[in-house]
């Protein structure tokens, strides 16, 4: 795992179109209204929190790892437990490699970045209908703790939001 450069954006928006087409095929209503977009792609490496895991040349996957509150979490900050947290946002892989487990590698990356990090906890949260990713996300140990309301394109869409204790 590594921050994303300027180079990576043209592999990370085929990443990312093609999540979003894969969501629409599976009659998910996330990232259907144009974000993620390059400009959010941009801002994520401007601000040094955009992450690529990688194999040799080839990027595999792709998270915005956000450190400090997030605002669409607070309404409901009394259901969480640990205060010091990561969020995880973005994280797609590429559709090539989702046979390779790279999911699960790549959140081993994550997991050690906020470890070393002095994090309590990551949080992350998706679509109600994403089983695909609410499947990894259990997987992988979270607890659910709330219902939250993100702001997709400047409407607010409920999102399942989840949490996982690191030791």
């Amino acid at each position: 795992m590594r921050k994303a450069q300027y180079k990576d954006i043209d592999n990370i928006m085929k990443i990312i179109n093609d999540a979003k087409k894969s969501l629409r095929k599976d009659k998910v209503d996330q990232w259907q209204k144009g974000v993620p977009n390059i400009e959010n792609i941009k801002n994520d490496i401007d601000n040094q929190k955009g992450y690529v895991y990688y194999n040799k040349d080839n990027i595999l996957a792709y998270a915005f790892l956000k450190d400090g509150i997030e605002e669409s979490y607070e309404v409901q900050e009394d259901k969480f437990k640990y205060k010091n947290y990561l969020t995880i946002h973005r994280f797609c892989v590429d559709g090539n490699y989702r046979r390779e487990n790279i999911a699960t590698k790549f959140f081993g990356e994550i997991y050690e970045y906020a470890r070393k990090r002095g994090f309590d906890s990551i949080r992350i949260d998706t679509h109600r209908d994403n089983f695909k990713m609410r499947g990894f996300i259990r997987k992988n140990k979270f607890s659910k703790v709330a219902t939250v309301y993100v702001d997709d394109n400047g409407v607010k869409k409920e999102r399942i939001a989840y949490e996982l204790y690191i030791n």
